[in-house]
């Protein structure tokens, strides 16, 4: 039986300067060939970063899965934040001391 994963954690190392990379997250069951006849959800996730600022924007560009994601964790390595929006709303910042 598949474990449920209700949070997707990503591990970012955001480059130093000005510019955009991005990463496309593929979800299906992880068991099953239920994929084959389109069973999946597929997210974008783009990271734009202008000097300390950095956005992230995520999409869901396909949901033809049962499943979704209820939260994202974003470890963002090699940075502090100071401030953190989601939607335009201040979001939760837990620093590490690592």
């Amino acid at each position: 039986m598949t474990k449920k994963i209700s949070q997707l954690t990503l591990d970012i190392y955001p480059f130093t300067g000005k510019g955009e990379s991005c990463y496309e997250h593929y979800q299906d069951d992880g068991e099953s060939f239920d994929y084959r006849s389109g069973s999946y959800n597929l997210y974008d996730f783009i990271l734009k970063r202008s000097g300390n600022l950095i956005e992230i924007n995520i999409s869901k560009t396909r949901e033809a899965y049962g499943e979704k994601y209820q939260s994202f964790k974003f470890i963002i390595n090699g940075i502090k934040p100071l401030e953190f929006f989601v939607d335009g709303q201040t979001g939760k910042i837990e620093n590490d001391d690592d």
